[in-house]
């Protein structure tokens, strides 16, 4: 598939890629309770953005 920036896919328009980082690193040891807040806010990230992620995934 031949991308044409500026162009729209699923309502959306279409741009150059950017690489995003972090604002901050986690610690390196973190507790159980750490992973499942971090889990929690990944699922509900992508539950919220589930129709863009796909789209992004396939263009």
């Amino acid at each position: 598939m031949e991308i044409s920036y500026g162009e729209k896919l699923y309502g959306y328009k279409l741009v150059q890629r950017e690489k995003i980082q972090p604002a901050r690193e986690l610690p390196p040891v973190m507790t159980e309770k750490d992973k499942e807040k971090v889990a929690s806010a990944a699922k509900s990230v992508i539950a919220v953005h589930r129709d863009v992620l796909i789209a992004l995934k396939d263009r």
